[in-house]
């Protein structure tokens, strides 16, 4: 509001200095010169009434010329409006109608006055039942010049939808320097990194809302394949523009949620005075939308004739919607640090647009290596058959094969080894290594942990006899700790960053290193065989025998 009332002083300041015509200066020879303009932005100049002025710039006379179509439709547009005549007086020059204008502050201000003139004059120009001649476009040194202008009191704005002043030209010499105030639309992303879910995160809550914008940085999440990820973006400065949209564009690795009310338009208020309203599209907006982007036109919230009554100077929007992170995602990796990003911008005025605002929603890969002796690409093991598990072992994990990497496609219930689904339908349940003794994995979450559980040993080897438990780190860099219990009858305990790497064909892995030994060892052919059971057997034999001799001789005793 404080910005607001700054505008409408400075306008009206400048509108009180330009509305009397200098009695001593010929028609068309004064000029607005507007400081501070955006560049390629059009400026326009729609005189409200005629103005004379004394050579020293003190005392102004306005009137209106109702025999002009401008003056005609601005005349019947004030004559009869309350809020206007609380403050102007209009009486007719004989019969010539030419009407005198008189401005009297009476019980309210200079600032309600502006405010209530720029709400009349606007919503004429909306309605084009006036128009204008007098125009500038900004130039690269940021000034607009309009030229060509009488004396008169003006309303100068711009296609970038506000007003930049009211008053009266000229207030000194034959160039009035106004300054244009504007500010300019921005729009800040968010990109929700809390705990996962379903259903929108509130709004309102900082909580979990991840971005950096201010500092240029951008706004991190991380999400496992098949995951729902939700944004918001705030946009501010909407008071007053006259186009105005938002444009909002996802990588591959993402598809937008498109169904009814998955994108979630509000209108909020700066002074907490108003209940926010959520806008209904076709009413206050427009949107098109693809799997991959969006674009929001607010033009008719900003319609002045239908929604004035929404928007104030306070007002921000606040836009809420999800996208689901996909089988094409982009999984980072150390090298290029990959990630899935949102960019959104602001389209506004002619051909202005807001900077970017990026967020990245990062995925990861995990990789597992089943080895004997030495972590070395000859001591391999195949036929090592594992199901990945959740934080809690209540869900193991399904995956689609793409070129030989393991891409994690979702969950499903698990209660033992017997519940686990074998392999079909496209996904793989059961992950066994072939002679390279590798596993990929791909599309993990970031800040969450992992179980690897051998369902299946290489014939000869033991089964491990406990999980291993993995977590991802997330962010920038991402690291993969590691947590190894009771595993091949050892009872150490270490958690650490794995830093394990083997190289396979030429290529280089960090991985999960799983060493497995040899099981209990069956007799040799040409040894002693089961030759020593029958020794065995026949020793307890006869000593059973001898047992039961003595007991009967004592028994005869």
């Amino acid at each position: 509001m404080k910005k607001l009332k700054k505008l409408l002083s400075i306008v009206l300041t400048v509108a009180m200095v330009m509305s009397l015509a200098v009695s001593v200066g010929a028609s068309g020879e004064y000029s607005i010169k507007i400081e501070d303009a955006t560049e390629d932005e059009t400026y326009y100049a729609y005189k409200i009434f005629d103005a004379t002025v004394d050579s020293s710039y003190t005392n102004y006379a306005y009137s209106i010329d109702t025999n002009t179509s401008n003056g005609s439709a601005i005349y019947n547009a004030l004559k009869d409006n309350t809020e206007i005549t609380a403050y102007l007086t209009f009486a007719e020059i004989g019969s010539t109608g030419v009407f005198n204008v008189t401005y009297s502050v009476g019980s309210g201000s200079g600032d309600d006055f502006t405010a209530k003139l720029v709400k009349a004059i606007q919503a004429l120009i909306d309605a084009n039942s006036i128009s204008t001649t007098y125009s500038a476009d900004g130039d690269s040194s940021n000034e607009a010049t309009i030229s060509g202008l009488d004396a008169g009191y003006y309303y100068v704005t711009t296609t970038v939808g506000t007003v930049v002043s009211t008053g009266t030209t000229p207030t000194t010499g034959t160039t009035t320097t106004i300054q244009d105030k504007n500010n300019d639309p921005t729009v800040t992303k968010y990109v929700y990194d809390g705990e996962e879910t379903d259903t929108a995160p509130s709004v309102t809550s900082t909580t979990g809302w991840d971005t950096d914008a201010e500092e240029s940085v951008t706004g991190n999440s991380d999400a496992e394949i098949g995951e729902t990820v939700w944004y918001k973006s705030v946009v501010t400065n909407v008071y007053g523009q006259s186009s105005l949209k938002l444009i909002d564009t996802l990588s591959t690795g993402l598809t937008l949620n498109i169904n009814t009310g998955d994108i979630v338009v509000t209108l909020y208020y700066g002074t907490g005075a108003t209940t926010p309203q959520v806008l209904t599209a076709d009413d206050d907006y427009t949107i098109t939308t693809t799997a991959q982007s969006f674009t929001i036109d607010f033009a008719k919230l900003l319609d002045s004739s239908t929604n004035s009554s929404k928007v104030d100077s306070t007002c921000y929007i606040v836009v809420t919607y999800s996208a689901v992170l996909n089988e094409n995602a982009t999984v980072y990796n150390s090298t290029d640090k990959g990630s899935n990003t949102n960019t959104t911008y602001v389209a506004y005025g002619q051909s202005s647009e807001s900077a970017r605002d990026i967020t990245k929603t990062y995925t990861y890969a995990a990789n597992i290596f089943k080895y004997q002796g030495t972590v070395d690409e000859n001591n391999a093991l195949s036929n090592a058959s594992f199901i990945i598990l959740d934080s809690d072992k209540t869900h193991y994990a399904k995956f689609t094969l793409e070129s030989g990497v393991y891409v994690f496609a979702g969950w499903e219930n698990y209660t033992n080894d017997a519940s686990a689904t074998e392999n079909g339908s496209g996904y793989y349940y059961t992950l066994t290594t072939d002679g390279t003794g590798l596993l990929q994995l791909a599309g993990l979450d970031g800040e969450t942990s992992y179980y690897i559980h051998e369902t299946a040993a290489p014939t000869g080897y033991n089964l491990m006899t406990s999980d291993l438990l993995f977590f991802i780190a997330g962010s920038e860099p991402a690291t993969i700790g590691q947590t190894q219990g009771t595993v091949y009858g050892s009872t150490t305990e270490t958690t650490s960053s794995i830093t394990d790497s083997v190289t396979i064909s030429g290529t280089t892995y960090t991985a999960i290193t799983i060493k497995n030994e040899t099981g209990t060892g069956l007799p040799a052919t040409g040894g002693i065989g089961v030759t020593i059971f029958y020794v065995v057997g026949g020793i307890l034999i006869l000593a059973a025998a001898g047992v039961i001799v003595i007991n009967r001789k004592k028994i005869k005793k």
